[in-house]
Protein backbone atom coordinates (compact mmCIF):
# COMPACT_ATOMS: atom_id res chain seq x y z
CA UNK A 1 0.00 0.00 0.00
CA UNK A 2 1.28 3.21 -0.96
CA UNK A 3 1.90 6.39 0.97
CA UNK A 4 -0.47 9.02 1.22
CA UNK A 5 1.10 12.05 -0.69
CA UNK A 6 2.58 14.91 1.08
CA UNK A 7 0.67 18.13 1.22
CA UNK A 8 2.01 20.71 -0.06
CA UNK A 9 2.85 24.05 1.42
CA UNK A 10 1.86 27.07 -0.67
CA UNK A 11 4.69 29.12 -2.05
CA UNK A 12 4.85 33.13 -3.43
CA UNK A 13 7.40 34.54 -4.84
CA UNK A 14 8.53 38.11 -5.39
CA UNK A 15 11.22 40.10 -7.18
CA UNK A 16 11.80 43.53 -5.86
CA UNK A 17 14.24 46.33 -6.60
CA UNK A 18 13.37 48.24 -3.63
CA UNK A 19 15.55 49.35 -0.90
CA UNK A 20 12.69 49.12 1.48
CA UNK A 21 9.30 46.08 1.50
CA UNK A 22 6.84 46.53 3.37
CA UNK A 23 4.24 43.43 3.45
CA UNK A 24 0.27 43.37 4.78
CA UNK A 25 -0.55 39.66 5.04
CA UNK A 26 -3.78 38.26 6.23
CA UNK A 27 -3.14 34.69 7.80
CA UNK A 28 -6.34 32.82 8.85
CA UNK A 29 -5.31 31.29 12.40
CA UNK A 30 -7.62 28.36 12.31
CA UNK A 31 -4.59 26.61 10.02
CA UNK A 32 -1.86 27.38 12.05
CA UNK A 33 0.72 29.90 11.57
CA UNK A 34 4.33 27.35 12.68
CA UNK A 35 5.27 26.62 8.51
CA UNK A 36 4.90 30.57 8.30
CA UNK A 37 8.21 32.27 6.80
CA UNK A 38 9.37 35.01 4.81
CA UNK A 39 12.75 34.33 3.35
CA UNK A 40 13.84 37.93 1.99
CA UNK A 41 16.63 36.83 -0.29
CA UNK A 42 19.45 38.51 1.83
CA UNK A 43 19.74 35.32 4.49
CA UNK A 44 17.16 37.08 6.91
CA UNK A 45 14.16 35.50 7.36
CA UNK A 46 10.40 36.45 9.38
CA UNK A 47 8.47 33.95 11.16
CA UNK A 48 5.19 34.12 13.00
CA UNK A 49 4.74 32.91 16.60
CA UNK A 50 1.96 30.81 17.34
CA UNK A 51 -1.75 32.92 16.82
CA UNK A 52 -3.66 32.96 19.55
CA UNK A 53 -7.48 32.05 18.78
CA UNK A 54 -9.58 35.51 17.94
CA UNK A 55 -13.65 34.51 19.27
CA UNK A 56 -14.77 37.31 16.43
CA UNK A 57 -12.68 35.87 13.43
CA UNK A 58 -10.39 33.23 11.99
CA UNK A 59 -8.19 35.97 10.33
CA UNK A 60 -5.73 37.83 12.20
CA UNK A 61 -3.10 40.63 9.88
CA UNK A 62 0.35 40.98 10.10
CA UNK A 63 2.60 43.54 8.51
CA UNK A 64 6.20 42.83 7.63
CA UNK A 65 8.84 45.08 6.83
CA UNK A 66 12.64 44.97 5.76
CA UNK A 67 15.14 47.16 4.34
CA UNK A 68 17.86 45.84 2.32
CA UNK A 69 21.31 46.95 3.11
CA UNK A 70 22.57 48.16 -1.51
CA UNK A 71 20.08 48.71 -4.37
CA UNK A 72 20.15 45.33 -6.12
CA UNK A 73 17.41 42.59 -7.09
CA UNK A 74 16.40 40.29 -4.49
CA UNK A 75 13.80 37.38 -5.06
CA UNK A 76 11.26 37.15 -1.91
CA UNK A 77 9.68 33.86 -0.97
CA UNK A 78 6.66 33.76 1.08
CA UNK A 79 5.79 30.45 2.10
CA UNK A 80 3.03 28.67 3.84
CA UNK A 81 -0.50 27.09 3.86
CA UNK A 82 -2.70 29.63 5.49
CA UNK A 83 -2.40 33.31 3.58
CA UNK A 84 -5.97 34.72 2.36
CA UNK A 85 -4.96 37.78 1.56
CA UNK A 86 -1.87 39.69 0.31
CA UNK A 87 -0.96 43.14 0.24
CA UNK A 88 2.68 44.07 -1.61
CA UNK A 89 1.77 47.30 -2.49
CA UNK A 90 4.56 49.96 -4.18
CA UNK A 91 7.47 47.55 -3.57
CA UNK A 92 9.23 48.01 -7.14
CA UNK A 93 8.23 44.78 -7.76
CA UNK A 94 9.17 43.47 -11.28
CA UNK A 95 7.82 39.72 -11.03
CA UNK A 96 5.07 38.74 -8.53
CA UNK A 97 4.23 34.50 -8.79
CA UNK A 98 0.88 33.42 -7.18
CA UNK A 99 0.35 30.36 -9.29
CA UNK A 100 1.10 28.09 -6.57
CA UNK A 101 -1.29 29.61 -4.10
CA UNK A 102 -4.50 28.64 -4.66
CA UNK A 103 -6.32 29.44 -1.34
CA UNK A 104 -5.55 33.07 -1.62
CA UNK A 105 -8.71 35.01 -1.23
CA UNK A 106 -7.55 38.79 -2.24
CA UNK A 107 -4.72 40.10 -3.59
CA UNK A 108 -3.18 43.62 -3.62
CA UNK A 109 -0.22 44.25 -5.95
CA UNK A 110 -0.84 48.19 -6.69
CA UNK A 111 1.64 50.48 -7.69
CA UNK A 112 4.65 48.16 -8.87
CA UNK A 113 6.95 47.25 -11.83
CA UNK A 114 4.65 44.15 -13.05
CA UNK A 115 4.29 43.34 -16.86
CA UNK A 116 2.78 40.18 -16.57
CA UNK A 117 0.46 38.46 -13.61
CA UNK A 118 -0.82 35.30 -13.69
CA UNK A 119 -3.71 34.35 -11.69
CA UNK A 120 -5.36 31.53 -13.80
CA UNK A 121 -4.60 29.03 -10.89
CA UNK A 122 -6.54 31.44 -7.98
CA UNK A 123 -9.81 30.42 -8.23
CA UNK A 124 -10.63 31.54 -4.52
CA UNK A 125 -10.06 35.07 -5.29
CA UNK A 126 -12.55 37.75 -4.49
CA UNK A 127 -10.64 40.77 -4.74
CA UNK A 128 -8.03 41.31 -7.17
CA UNK A 129 -6.20 45.33 -7.38
CA UNK A 130 -3.45 45.16 -9.37
CA UNK A 131 -3.86 49.11 -11.02
CA UNK A 132 -0.85 51.23 -12.11
CA UNK A 133 1.54 48.73 -13.20
CA UNK A 134 2.80 48.05 -17.17
CA UNK A 135 0.24 45.19 -17.60
CA UNK A 136 -0.45 45.12 -21.15
CA UNK A 137 -2.59 41.92 -20.68
CA UNK A 138 -4.93 40.44 -18.12
CA UNK A 139 -6.95 37.00 -17.97
CA UNK A 140 -9.39 36.45 -15.11
CA UNK A 141 -11.71 34.24 -17.24
CA UNK A 142 -11.00 31.27 -14.63
CA UNK A 143 -11.52 33.55 -11.56
CA UNK A 144 -15.15 33.49 -11.25
CA UNK A 145 -15.28 34.30 -7.98
CA UNK A 146 -14.30 38.05 -8.27
CA UNK A 147 -16.32 40.08 -6.50
CA UNK A 148 -14.35 43.17 -6.27
CA UNK A 149 -11.91 44.35 -9.71
CA UNK A 150 -9.16 47.23 -10.13
CA UNK A 151 -7.33 46.88 -12.78
CA UNK A 152 -6.64 50.88 -13.49
CA UNK A 153 -3.44 52.40 -14.30
CA UNK A 154 -2.42 49.69 -16.62
CA UNK A 155 -1.85 49.32 -20.62
CA UNK A 156 -4.62 47.46 -21.31
CA UNK A 157 -6.85 48.45 -24.68
CA UNK A 158 -8.87 45.38 -24.10
CA UNK A 159 -10.30 43.57 -21.31
CA UNK A 160 -13.01 40.66 -20.77
CA UNK A 161 -14.65 40.52 -17.67
CA UNK A 162 -17.54 37.84 -18.95
CA UNK A 163 -16.76 35.14 -17.02
CA UNK A 164 -16.81 37.45 -14.03
CA UNK A 165 -20.35 37.08 -12.83
CA UNK A 166 -20.19 37.54 -9.29
CA UNK A 167 -18.47 41.11 -9.63
CA UNK A 168 -19.93 44.19 -7.44
CA UNK A 169 -17.41 46.52 -7.88
CA UNK A 170 -15.24 47.39 -10.87
CA UNK A 171 -12.08 50.11 -11.18
CA UNK A 172 -11.06 50.66 -14.57
CA UNK A 173 -9.53 53.74 -14.39
CA UNK A 174 -7.34 55.71 -16.71
CA UNK A 175 -6.06 52.95 -19.10
CA UNK A 176 -6.26 52.75 -23.44
CA UNK A 177 -9.60 50.66 -22.87
CA UNK A 178 -12.29 51.74 -25.91
CA UNK A 179 -14.76 49.75 -25.20
CA UNK A 180 -16.31 47.84 -22.02
CA UNK A 181 -18.88 45.40 -21.87
CA UNK A 182 -20.60 44.53 -18.48
CA UNK A 183 -23.48 43.16 -20.21
CA UNK A 184 -22.85 39.75 -18.03
CA UNK A 185 -22.13 41.40 -14.41
CA UNK A 186 -25.53 41.70 -13.17
CA UNK A 187 -24.56 41.87 -9.74
CA UNK A 188 -22.35 44.87 -10.67
CA UNK A 189 -23.49 47.65 -7.79
CA UNK A 190 -20.17 50.22 -8.47
CA UNK A 191 -18.27 51.14 -12.01
CA UNK A 192 -15.27 52.94 -12.25
CA UNK A 193 -14.47 54.43 -15.85
CA UNK A 194 -12.84 57.40 -15.45
CA UNK A 195 -10.05 58.31 -18.10
CA UNK A 196 -10.65 55.85 -20.51
CA UNK A 197 -10.97 56.09 -24.46
CA UNK A 198 -14.65 54.52 -23.96
CA UNK A 199 -16.95 56.03 -26.61
CA UNK A 200 -20.33 54.13 -25.96
CA UNK A 201 -21.24 52.37 -22.84
CA UNK A 202 -24.38 50.67 -22.19
CA UNK A 203 -25.36 49.02 -18.40
CA UNK A 204 -29.07 47.89 -19.19
CA UNK A 205 -28.03 44.61 -18.03
CA UNK A 206 -26.89 45.96 -14.38
CA UNK A 207 -29.86 46.27 -12.56
CA UNK A 208 -28.48 46.63 -9.18
CA UNK A 209 -26.06 49.94 -10.42
CA UNK A 210 -26.21 52.17 -8.31
CA UNK A 211 -22.48 53.98 -8.35
CA UNK A 212 -21.41 55.17 -12.16
CA UNK A 213 -18.05 57.53 -12.43
CA UNK A 214 -17.24 57.79 -16.26
CA UNK A 215 -15.83 60.99 -16.42
CA UNK A 216 -13.30 62.04 -19.40
CA UNK A 217 -13.81 59.86 -21.55
CA UNK A 218 -15.05 60.27 -25.46
CA UNK A 219 -18.90 60.30 -25.06
CA UNK A 220 -21.02 62.22 -27.01
CA UNK A 221 -24.00 63.77 -26.29
CA UNK A 222 -25.61 61.24 -28.02
CA UNK A 223 -23.85 58.52 -26.29
CA UNK A 224 -24.38 60.14 -23.33
CA UNK A 225 -27.76 60.05 -23.64
CA UNK A 226 -27.89 56.24 -24.85
CA UNK A 227 -25.85 55.83 -21.31
CA UNK A 228 -28.85 56.97 -19.80
CA UNK A 229 -31.45 55.26 -21.23
CA UNK A 230 -29.91 52.38 -19.73
CA UNK A 231 -29.36 53.19 -16.34
CA UNK A 232 -31.66 51.04 -13.84
CA UNK A 233 -34.70 52.79 -12.47
CA UNK A 234 -33.88 53.32 -8.19
CA UNK A 235 -36.18 52.09 -6.36
CA UNK A 236 -37.25 53.07 -3.08
CA UNK A 237 -34.99 50.29 -1.32
CA UNK A 238 -31.93 52.46 -3.47
CA UNK A 239 -33.01 55.96 -2.70
CA UNK A 240 -30.76 57.14 -5.18
CA UNK A 241 -28.03 56.40 -8.09
CA UNK A 242 -24.82 58.48 -8.41
CA UNK A 243 -23.42 59.30 -11.51
CA UNK A 244 -20.07 61.37 -12.54
CA UNK A 245 -19.85 62.38 -16.54
CA UNK A 246 -17.32 65.43 -16.58
CA UNK A 247 -14.43 65.95 -19.04
CA UNK A 248 -16.86 63.84 -21.92
CA UNK A 249 -17.42 66.07 -25.26
CA UNK A 250 -21.01 65.74 -24.74
CA UNK A 251 -21.14 66.66 -21.24
CA UNK A 252 -22.85 70.11 -21.76
CA UNK A 253 -25.39 68.55 -24.68
CA UNK A 254 -26.57 65.78 -23.26
CA UNK A 255 -30.23 65.18 -21.48
CA UNK A 256 -29.79 64.73 -17.98
CA UNK A 257 -33.65 64.54 -17.33
CA UNK A 258 -33.62 61.29 -19.04
CA UNK A 259 -31.17 60.31 -15.70
CA UNK A 260 -32.52 62.25 -13.30
CA UNK A 261 -36.56 60.98 -13.84
CA UNK A 262 -35.13 57.27 -13.03
CA UNK A 263 -33.46 59.04 -9.83
CA UNK A 264 -29.85 59.59 -10.58
CA UNK A 265 -28.12 62.70 -8.95
CA UNK A 266 -25.17 63.53 -10.83
CA UNK A 267 -23.01 64.22 -8.08
CA UNK A 268 -20.82 61.87 -5.67
CA UNK A 269 -22.79 61.32 -2.91
CA UNK A 270 -21.11 59.13 -1.69
CA UNK A 271 -17.75 61.30 -0.60
CA UNK A 272 -16.14 57.84 1.45
CA UNK A 273 -16.10 56.34 -2.09
CA UNK A 274 -14.22 58.82 -3.86
CA UNK A 275 -11.68 56.04 -5.37
CA UNK A 276 -9.45 57.84 -7.52
CA UNK A 277 -6.40 55.86 -6.47
CA UNK A 278 -8.27 52.76 -4.94
CA UNK A 279 -7.30 53.14 -1.72
CA UNK A 280 -10.91 53.48 -0.33
CA UNK A 281 -12.40 50.85 -2.14
CA UNK A 282 -9.08 48.61 -0.93
CA UNK A 283 -10.64 49.61 2.48
CA UNK A 284 -14.01 49.12 1.66
CA UNK A 285 -13.63 45.67 0.31
CA UNK A 286 -11.07 45.06 3.71
CA UNK A 287 -14.20 45.67 5.84
CA UNK A 288 -16.40 43.66 4.09
CA UNK A 289 -14.01 40.96 4.17
CA UNK A 290 -13.63 41.37 8.11
CA UNK A 291 -17.70 41.29 8.34
CA UNK A 292 -17.46 37.89 5.66
CA UNK A 293 -15.48 36.00 8.31
CA UNK A 294 -16.50 36.87 11.62
CA UNK A 295 -17.93 33.60 12.94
Amino acid sequence: MEDPPEETVGVITMTTLAYEVNLWIWIDTSLGSDNFTIDWGDGEESKLYPTMANPYSDTESFTFSHSYSGASEHLITITGDNIVLLECNNNQLTTLDVSNYHEMRTLHCIGNQLTTLDVSRNMALTGLFCNDNPLTTLDVSKNTALAHLGFGGNQLTSFDVSNNIALTSLYVNNCPLTTLDVSKNTELGTLYCRDTQITNLDVSANTKLIRLMCERNQLTASALNGLFRTLPYITDTNPRGCILIDGNPGESDCDRSIAAEKRWIFSLAYKSMDMDDLEEPDLCFLKQFIINNKK
